[in-house]
């Protein structure tokens, strides 16, 4: 068991980052708290706070084995949950510019195919059996309060279900609620410098589900296509006030 750090740790944010984060900072801390201000489903449901769930998600290999050094048993556990496994470079192939898709070959390891929502709740189960994690739905972050001398975040300031702000002291704070918003008000607040953000408003994602033809002699199959992004550059076209917009897709 590592030696403890300090009493305290708050979490921003229920989905993949903070999950992961509450695990990886728990052994640390007497207490770690994740705030959502979601309803966090019992089940695999999507939720408001993840806006892109129910788009096609992939789990690399990478990531795979990080989150089993995590949450030790998690690849079973998926498994168990609905988890798919196919084989890397054989039952699902890659289609993208150039005349002709990769070919197949058996790049000998695994890989879990599931929704986001699958995987996110196999995380929140595995995080509800630790002790010292609490995770607190429909908890609206309103403020990060600053330390007397401004250098530092001492606590989390929080609502639930709309009622009286609540406030946790805090000796870390991960901020994983994904635009950053808390971190950036807090920075403006207390006049330290705020990190250079990057434009993604040219950005869309946009995605289709089909249904593959049956694969002879059975088994998993599947396909993913990647367009050209230059028939997505071509779409677009000047605005009347010298700005950009993106045309209708087909």
């Amino acid at each position: 068991m590592p030696d403890l750090l300090a009493k305290h740790a708050v979490v921003i944010g229920a989905g993949m980052g903070g999950l992961a984060a509450a695990k990886g900072v728990a052994p640390y801390f007497e207490k770690v708290f994740v705030l959502d201000r979601d309803a966090l489903p019992e089940g695999p449901a999507a939720r408001a706070g993840t806006p892109q769930a129910r788009h096609a998600h992939a789990l690399l290999a990478g990531g795979q084995k990080a989150l089993e050094a995590l949450f030790p048993g998690i690849e079973l556990d998926l498994v168990n949950a609905g988890a798919v496994a196919v084989r890397g470079g054989r039952d699902i192939t890659l289609d993208g510019p150039g005349p002709e898709p990769l070919p197949r070959r058996d790049l000998g390891f695994d890989l879990l195919c599931m929704s986001r929502a699958l995987i996110e709740c196999v995380c929140r189960r595995s995080l509800m059996k630790e002790p010292n994690i609490e995770l607190c739905s429909r908890s609206r972050v309103t403020e990060l309060v600053s330390s007397p001398d401004h250098s530092r975040v001492a606590a989390v300031r929080f609502e639930q279900d709309q009622g009286e702000p609540q406030t946790l002291a805090a000796d870390l704070v991960v901020d994983a609620s994904g635009r950053g918003a808390p971190t950036l008000s807090f920075l403006e607040k207390t006049g330290s410098p705020k990190p250079k953000r990057r434009n993604r408003d040219q950005y869309r994602v946009r995605n289709r589900h089909l249904r593959n033809p049956p694969r002879p002699g059975g088994g998993v199959d599947g396909r993913r296509a990647v367009p050209d992004p230059s028939a997505y550059a071509a779409r677009r076209i000047a605005s009347a006030d010298g700005g950009r917009q993106m045309d209708r897709f087909p």
